[in-house]
Formats: C-alpha cells, sequence, structure tokens
C-alpha cells in the first residue's frame, strides 16, 4: 500500500509540473507573438517622407534649364534686407554666382544651382538627411511642404520636395568662407536658410 502511494504521489506532480511547463510555454507563444504583431502592425515613420503641398513649385523645381531666372540680386537684397547694390550678379555657365557685401561690411560669396533628380532619388536624400546616424541635418520650411537639407561639411543647403524632379542647391560658405570662425559661419548658414524659405514663398502658385 505505501508503494503504491507513493507511485500515485509521483504520478500526481509529473503531471502537475507537465501542465504547468505546458501553459507557461503557450503563454510565453502568446505573448511573442502578441509583440511580433505590434512589431509589424507599427510604421516606420521614415519610409513615408512626404509632406502636405501647400502650394505648387514647378517655377522652382522643374526648370529643366541653365539659367538663373529662379532668383535674382534683388530677390537676395529683399530676403536678407540689404541694399540693391550690395548684391552683384556673377553668373555664368549655368552657375548662379553672387557677390554680396554683408550689414557688418563683411563679404559673402554665394551659389545657386538647380539639379536634374528624379522623385525616388529626391526620396532617398531625404532619408539620409533625417536619419539620426549622420551629421546630415534637415528642417521643414516655412511653407510646411519642403525639406531644408543642411551639408554641413561641404556648406551646402538643397531643397528637397519629392513632389518634382529636381532640386536647388545654394552654396553658403565657399572657399573664401572658410577661414572664416565658426560664428560667421554659422551666420552664413542661417541666411541661407532665410533665401531658402523665400525662394519657396516667392514662387508658390
Amino acid at each position: 500500500m505505501k508503494t503504491l502511494a507513493t507511485f500515485s504521489l509521483i504520478v500526481l506532480l509529473v503531471s502537475c509540473n507537465s501542465s504547468e511547463k505546458k501553459n507557461t510555454e503557450t503563454s510565453s507563444e502568446k505573448k511573442e507573438t502578441t509583440e511580433l504583431s505590434k512589431k509589424e502592425e507599427t510604421p516606420n515613420k521614415k519610409d513615408d517622407v512626404s509632406l502636405p503641398q501647400q502650394g505648387d513649385y514647378a517655377s522652382l523645381f522643374n526648370l529643366e534649364r541653365k539659367d538663373c531666372s529662379f532668383v535674382t540680386a534683388a530677390d537676395i537684397a529683399t530676403a536678407l534686407n540689404l541694399p540693391e547694390n550690395a548684391v552683384k550678379d556673377i553668373s555664368g555657365n549655368g552657375y548662379c554666382n553672387y557677390d554680396i557685401t554683408l550689414n557688418d561690411n563683411s563679404n559673402w560669396s554665394l551659389s545657386f544651382q538647380w539639379h536634374g533628380l528624379s522623385k525616388n532619388q529626391i526620396t532617398k536624400e531625404i532619408k539620409s538627411y533625417i536619419d539620426e546616424d549622420t551629421p546630415l541635418t534637415a528642417q521643414i520650411s516655412k511653407t510646411q511642404d519642403t525639406y531644408l537639407c543642411i551639408h554641413p561639411f561641404n556648406s551646402w543647403l538643397f531643397l528637397y520636395n519629392n513632389n518634382y524632379d529636381g532640386t536647388i542647391q545654394i552654396s553658403y560658405c565657399k572657399v573664401s568662407c572658410r577661414k572664416l570662425d565658426k560664428e560667421q559661419k554659422e551666420i552664413r548658414k542661417k541666411l541661407a536658410i532665410t533665401l531658402g524659405d523665400y525662394l519657396l514663398q516667392k514662387h508658390q502658385k
């Protein structure tokens, strides 16, 4: 009798342990399935970089020609609150170059250029600028529908809008500017951003 009772107790304990293990495994599987499901349902915010459009910028981004009609010396003077004679147009060969005398009497050499890029290429460029793992930076324009992307190493500002097959590049710190101190370079970067916003507002239809 004692042996039978002991055997029965062992069977009962094994059965309980097996049941608990099965319940634990089922619970673990259920939890894992839920987490995967949540992961699949969570969209990657960087997948869609399109912004709601507030106007038509075809006259700025769809140039398909090499001229500087999209920006003038008068535009630059107006955007930066400078006298018109403080901005000299020295453009040529598809490059829109300007010599500018700022309010502190310092000189600033600035250039604009249009580049033809496909919408897909522009989307890839935008993603590279909003990637947290790179030193590249991006901000949304005052018109709330275009990216102003800064390439700090080359002192370039790009106007990227993936609804168009083209981009505007502003080179805001050329060779002569690189001897300036950090504060002076930062001022020129902010002025370039002001110009980018101005161009978008000028061409917005």
